[in-house]
C-alpha cells in the first residue's frame, strides 16, 4: 500500500517537490523588490515628463527645465523659437537599470545560498 502524502508545510515539504522547485520559488522572492521598484521609477519618469513639458509649453520665452534626481540629469524640458519638448538624460537610463540589477544580484544570492547548503 503506498505512503500517502501529507500537505507540505514549511517544516516537511511534500514530496513530490524536488530542490529545483524549491530553489525557483526562492528565486523568484526578488520579484517583490523589483516590481515596486519599477513602478516608482514609472510613477517619478511620469510625473517629471508631465512636469517638464508643461512648464516648457508655458514658458513666455526660449529655455530649458530640467528635472533631476539625486543630481542625475533624468529629462530635460526645452522651449525654442516657440517649439517644446523633452529630452531624455542619462539618468533616465539608470533608473530604469538599477531595479533590474538589484533583482539579478538578489536572486544569485538567494540561489547561491540555496545550492550552498546542498554541497
Amino acid at each position: 500500500m503506498p505512503e500517502p502524502v501529507l500537505p507540505s508545510t514549511p517544516s516537511r515539504p511534500a514530496a513530490h517537490r524536488s530542490h529545483a522547485v524549491d530553489v525557483l520559488a526562492r528565486g523568484l522572492r526578488p520579484l517583490l523588490l523589483v516590481v515596486p521598484l519599477y513602478v516608482l521609477v514609472v510613477g517619478y519618469l511620469g510625473w517629471a515628463f508631465v512636469g517638464a513639458s508643461t512648464q516648457a509649453r508655458d514658458a513666455a520665452g526660449d529655455g530649458v527645465f530640467p528635472r533631476t534626481l539625486l543630481g542625475m540629469p533624468v529629462l530635460e524640458g526645452f522651449a525654442l523659437d516657440g517649439r517644446f519638448g523633452v529630452h531624455v538624460g542619462w539618468g533616465t537610463l539608470v533608473l530604469l537599470v538599477l531595479p533590474a540589477l538589484l533583482g539579478a544580484v538578489a536572486g544569485a544570492v538567494v540561489i547561491a545560498r540555496a545550492q550552498g547548503g546542498r554541497r
